[in-house]
């Protein structure tokens, strides 16, 4: 959808390799976090994962509070 950026996001990369997405997410003012590893992560690590998910979406909730 055309506005799809201007929701309310947050970026959870997976290792450098997504430096244009991170950048992109930054500008935007949302909260990013990196993981080292590879695009299929998720797979080799599904707690920590799962965890950071959850922490980016405590990190939304704050962002809300404060505006």
């Amino acid at each position: 959808p055309p506005d799809w950026a201007t929701s309310p996001s947050a970026y959870l990369a997976f290792g450098d390799t997504y430096a244009t997405e991170i950048e992109f997410a930054r500008a935007r003012g949302w909260p990013v976090m990196v993981l080292a590893g590879g695009h299929m992560h998720f797979l080799h690590e599904p707690a920590t994962v799962a965890q950071r998910v959850l922490d980016l979406e405590a990190a939304m909730a704050v962002d809300e509070l404060q505006r």
